[in-house]
């Protein structure tokens, strides 16, 4: 790896790292993007280095902008750019692998996900997409969404954080199912729970009876 790429990725403590990224408007330029993608894939192919992706405050940028490089299907290394990133929907399971991070060099951690994610974006071309992703695509996706939100769960200074979940991830069909016991039930599984515990939402599905019987399973 040549130290002018190296140069490229902030690490440590570079404010831009902790900042709150702004959301990719209409009218925006993306002219980063290509050096985003050019980088990811420097270090994704490095001896020694594994990177499955970068996000765009890590070379300096505060846009909600992200850039995985991860194996598909077939076993080829699939490039896929993501603007506005929104993760809409998350399973109940977790999993639990180490992590680690190219603004955190040689520093790794343990850290919980969700197993699958539902995410929304656009793409360079400014095309709205929608995808159900499980396993390590998965967890490279959670990892980029925490950079926008000033967020690195391997970098900061807290011991493996194997207990630490999102109890502000949206309600799911899985969850009505986790207390319902009824293998069919429909629930909205876009509602957003942002400012709203997890914990209360089960409390009102449970007392309107959404669900079926509204038994724990």
């Amino acid at each position: 790896m040549s130290s002018k790429i190296e140069r490229m990725v902030r690490t440590w403590d570079d404010p831009v790292l902790k900042q709150v990224c702004t959301a990719v408007e209409p009218g925006d330029k993306l002219d980063f993007v290509e050096k985003l993608v050019m980088v990811a894939k420097k270090y994704r192919s490095a001896a020694g280095v594994t990177a499955a992706g970068l996000a765009a405050p890590q070379i300096g940028i505060a846009k909600r902008v992200i850039v995985t490089n991860c194996r598909n299907t077939r076993g080829t290394v699939a490039t896929r750019t993501m603007i506005n990133p929104a993760i809409y929907a998350r399973s109940l399971e977790t999993e639990v692998a180490e992590e680690g991070c190219l603004s955190y060099p040689g520093k790794l951690k343990r850290v919980r996900r969700h197993a699958w994610i539902e995410v929304s974006w656009l793409t360079l071309e400014r095309r709205p997409m929608s995808q159900k992703f499980s396993g390590f695509e998965a967890r490279v996706i959670q990892h980029e969404v925490d950079h926008l939100d000033g967020v690195c769960r391997v970098g900061d200074d807290s011991p493996d954080d194997v207990d630490v979940i999102d109890e502000s991830a949206p309600f799911t069909a899985d969850d009505a199912k986790a207390l319902s016991g009824e293998p069919n039930v429909k629930v909205i599984r876009r509602l957003s729970t942002s400012a709203i515990h997890r914990t209360a939402i089960l409390a009102a599905v449970l007392a309107a009876g959404i669900g079926g019987k509204g038994r724990h399973s």
